[in-house]
């Protein structure tokens, strides 16, 4: 699997993810937007592109407001959607990065076993029990 790091994530993490990635048999690939689109490139676009494209998931940092036209958007993409809660936004650095290493075993686990496309709000706080919405399929 693919996973699209959104601009609002540093590309430091990316290049991160995918060194630790070597350690492991997920085969996950970490791509920053950066890597693939101009900086500023409208969401609507990249996430046309990233679905036309297939084998890709998306980790945001987005603090989306209910009924925001952006989150209609991201979960009208087609797409599986993990994006960190508000409070990821509170943290910086090395404290994002830990947790998300915390995260990231059960999140690997949900991005191999899925054939659908849902919508993940990852809390800060680590919980072995994520439950993500099923999306609807864009077409």
């Amino acid at each position: 699997m693919r996973i699209f790091i959104d601009e609002n994530i540093s590309p430091a993490l990316a290049a991160a993810m995918n060194h630790l990635q070597k350690l492991l048999n997920e085969n996950h690939t970490f791509v920053h937007a950066t890597e693939k689109f101009k900086p500023g490139t409208p969401d609507h676009e990249w996430l046309e592109t990233l679905r036309a494209e297939g084998n890709w998931a998306i980790l945001s940092k987005d603090k989306f407001d209910k009924g925001a036209p952006e989150k209609i958007v991201f979960r009208s993409s087609g797409l599986t959607i993990i994006n960190l809660d508000k409070k990821w936004s509170k943290k910086k650095g090395w404290v994002i990065a830990l947790q998300l290493l915390k995260w990231w075993p059960d999140l690997s686990k949900i991005l191999i076993s899925s054939q659908n496309a849902y919508w993940y709000e990852v809390p800060f706080s680590y919980t072995p029990t994520l439950k993500g919405e099923r999306l609807s399929q864009a077409k």
